[in-house]
């Protein structure tokens, strides 16, 4: 598939669908998939994704902050423009968010968190379905910049999914081990063990590490790293934090890392291919990395923010 490049900012698009500008005083109500769910939509089906017939946009001004919580807001089908602003979600809820695109560079700032800062409750399931961000103003180099695209906290106890995104230019896209830190490191800073799933994912332009799990029942399924910033970090296509983690066809431009100071982690592989560098018999378990990997965009992801917002993932 065609890699697309990030749309530039523009004025309300007519040659695809209506867009409608929120109003970015107050908070967004909940629209769809929000209404009378919590914890039952751990265990109910998801309608299948289709285009967008009307695309909400958010447009921030230079400086401007704003912050969004999925149990109070609902961004399905939403084009965001930063224009030197910065924008927060909180993951504090089960429900279900799709089609988001983040136009242009965010200005984030500071080391800790990410943009998706992903704390859901026990018994309850968050799902990210068809994204697109284009990494921050100061790009994947720079790990003042925001850090990281998504970041699990100690708090996350429920399910997270992460499908059908395409993440470029963030210094550590997926940073996604907390959940699984043991007491023995701090007893402060245990983790409550929630899982994250990566399904169908294109990351680019990183420099620390790509895809970071800690729990043994977090999942990296069919998901890209491509075009590492090799001289600005360690630039890790995935690294098994803590316990288990499983990766599956997980197509790699650099290498996976496994363990830490903290825990020996040993990660289950099954049919990754990349460099396959750095992996010993004891640091996994299952099938070894092989060469041949295919690091194009997968299909089923977006390739532009307002491919994203539109639903559009041909």
């Amino acid at each position: 598939m065609f890699r697309g490049n990030t749309e530039s900012d523009s004025e309300r698009s007519t040659s695809t669908s209506s867009e409608e500008t929120k109003d970015t005083s107050g908070s967004i109500s909940r629209r769809r998939y929000l209404q009378g769910v919590g914890a039952a939509i751990a265990t109910t089906g998801f309608a299948q994704t289709a285009r967008a017939d009307s695309v909400d946009v958010i447009k921030l001004s230079k400086g401007e902050g704003r912050l969004f919580r999925s149990s109070q807001d609902d961004l399905s089908n939403t084009l965001i423009k930063p224009n030197g602003g910065s924008v927060r979600f909180v993951i504090d809820s089960g429900g279900r968010w799709e089609n988001i695109g983040i136009e242009g560079g965010l200005n984030q700032t500071g080391r800790g968190g990410g943009v998706f800062a992903t704390m859901v409750p026990e018994g309850e399931e968050f799902v990210l379905d068809g994204y697109y961000t284009g990494g921050t103003h100061r790009g994947g180099t720079n790990d003042d910049g925001g850090h990281a695209f998504v970041f699990n906290t100690i708090d996350h106890a429920g399910d997270a999914t992460f499908k059908n995104g395409f993440v470029s230019d963030w210094y550590q896209p997926y940073y996604c081990s907390n959940s699984g830190n043991p007491p023995h490191r701090n007893d402060d800073h245990a983790g409550r063990g929630g899982d994250i799933h990566m399904e169908n994912l294109y990351t680019e332009k990183f420099a620390h590490t790509a895809y970071r799990l800690g729990t043994d029942g977090s999942t990296c399924v069919d998901c890209v790293a491509a075009d590492p910033y090799d001289d600005h970090g360690p630039a890790r296509s995935a690294w098994a934090y803590f316990n288990n983690p499983t990766y599956k066809n997980l197509q790699f431009a650099t290498f996976i890392m496994s363990g830490s100071r903290y825990d020996h982690a040993v990660p289950r592989l099954k049919n990754c291919k990349g460099t396959g560098g750095r992996m010993e018999p004891e640091d996994f378990t299952g099938d070894a990395p092989t060469e041949g990997a295919d690091l194009s965009v997968p299909d089923g992801v977006p390739t532009s923010a307002r491919a994203a917002a539109n639903g559009n993932r041909e």
